[in-house]
């Protein structure tokens, strides 16, 4: 039985490893190559980074080809305390020394995927990965390119520098930076040829704030792919947004103010109404957008259509798991309303932990209802939510307990009928990871 990368352990000698080579690349220092690195992945999901120093580089170079199967024979094992990881599922290290023995083989059985990518939602970059040693993999349609440039680095040297913005099925924009000979090395004439939308998945990048924004830097260790052939590039393909606006519902038919009806099914967005409570009086508060999706931890288009959350009467677990629980709020006020119907928004701008106040408890007297739904910045359905008048209330850092009415988020109705162009792959994104996969009724 062949041994899967998942049971190899630090400091061990193994005789035998069948696997397929992911990812290669060779690190670099002031321009000279110090190491060669690949990752092995076999058929049960497991990855494992293999490394041969200088001197041994060009034996392994020359015959370690990405995408190619290995028999690696007579191989130990070490401590990965590299600065920047690019398997974070294996601490084990494959030491690739000259009495390695690297076999081609025919293709693995079952099949093996010919990628290795572990990518994050743009939301959740900063909160995940910055200071991280654990490298960032994104994936995201080009939408700006700036061309090789010199700068000065610590007014002391001039570095090679090339920008990129990446733009995400939700319209979410990335700011993408190589440095050195990574920013050299990039190929941009191979873009020319390319039909749009260019996908790029970049792998190996770590992940900087600048500004509040999140910006990821390459390293020694950063690949990139043009459309690779995996189910989140046809994703992009087919649900990157061409319009911000919400849907209108009617004749089962959702329509856009600016596009009339529509030809592509939308991507979510989340918008809540939630109602909290400080232990004397009660209020609603509005959370949307990426506030909310850094508060629960994904983004409404994993809920929707990843874990298939379509049920109005059913509260995903990750979004349960935040009621009743002491909050701090940093709010401000939306528009005023011109009529006597309309009223003036709170919204939550962000959420933060009250490890102090543990006396709140939720008011015994009956909540008033509201709705929570998802909204789209392409084309989700206005949802309808009972308006509930509240007294003046002054914007300001607040603590109270959260309680978020029956969620509703919308889809598409299962009468459209979808077409080539138009057809949703399920599998497609990414699954992020939830505590509890059952679900909760509100």
């Amino acid at each position: 039985m062949a041994l899967p990368i998942k049971e190899i352990k630090t400091y061990h000698f193994y005789p035998s490893l069948r696997a397929r080579a992911c990812r290669v690349w060779i690190s670099k220092f002031n321009g000279q190559p110090r190491s060669f690195n690949c990752v092995f992945v076999d058929n049960q999901g497991g990855a494992i980074q293999g490394l041969a120093k200088a001197r041994d580089l060009p034996t392994f170079a020359a015959t370690i080809i990405e995408g190619n199967h290995y028999e690696i024979k007579g191989f130990y094992t070490y401590e990965n305390r590299a600065v920047n990881i690019v398997v974070a599922a294996n601490n084990a290290i494959i030491d690739l020394k000259s009495n390695t023995k690297i076999a081609a083989i025919e293709p693995i059985q079952p099949y093996v995927p010919r990628y290795y990518f572990k990518f994050i939602d743009y939301a959740n970059i900063i909160t995940n990965s910055k200071g991280s040693r654990i490298l960032t993999d994104v994936i995201g349609r080009l939408k700006a390119l700036q061309p090789l440039e010199q700068v000065m680095v610590r007014g002391k040297m001039l570095e090679n520098k090339r920008e990129f913005m990446l733009e995400n099925i939700c319209g979410e924009e990335l700011h993408i930076t190589l440095w050195g000979d990574s920013a050299q090395d990039f190929d941009e004439l191979a873009l020319r040829n390319l039909p749009s939308p260019v996908i790029i998945a970049f792998a190996g990048f770590r992940v900087t704030e600048f500004k509040g924004k999140p910006n990821l830097n390459s390293t020694d260790a950063s690949l990139w792919y043009f459309n690779p052939d995996i189910p989140e590039c046809s994703t992009y393909k087919h649900f990157c947004p061409k319009c911000n606006k919400k849907l209108s519902w009617g004749e089962n038919i959702y329509t856009c103010v600016d596009h009339d009806a529509i030809t592509s099914l939308p991507v979510p967005w989340f918008r809540l109404e939630c109602i909290v409570t400080d232990g004397e009086d009660v209020t609603n508060f509005l959370l949307f957008g990426k506030t909310a999706e850094n508060f629960f931890g994904s983004s409404a288009y994993h809920y929707v259509y990843d874990k298939k959350f379509i049920d109005p009467s059913v509260i995903p677990p990750a979004m349960a798991a935040k009621l009743n629980k002491s909050m701090i709020f940093q709010l401000r006020f939306g528009a005023f309303g011109f009529t006597t119907n309309n009223r003036c928004e709170i919204i939550i701008t962000n959420i933060f932990d009250d490890t102090t106040n543990k006396n709140i408890h939720p008011l015994e007297t009956p909540l008033i209802e509201a709705k929570s739904s998802t909204t789209s910045k392409t084309s989700t359905p206005l949802s309808s939510t009972k308006q509930v008048l509240i007294g003046p209330c002054t914007p300001q850092n607040t603590i109270t307990q959260l309680k978020i009415a029956s969620s509703s988020l919308k889809t598409p109705s299962r009468n459209i009928s979808l077409n080539k162009e138009t057809s949703l792959n399920y599998e497609a994104r990414r699954a992020l990871d939830f505590e509890a996969t059952t679900q909760q009724l509100s």
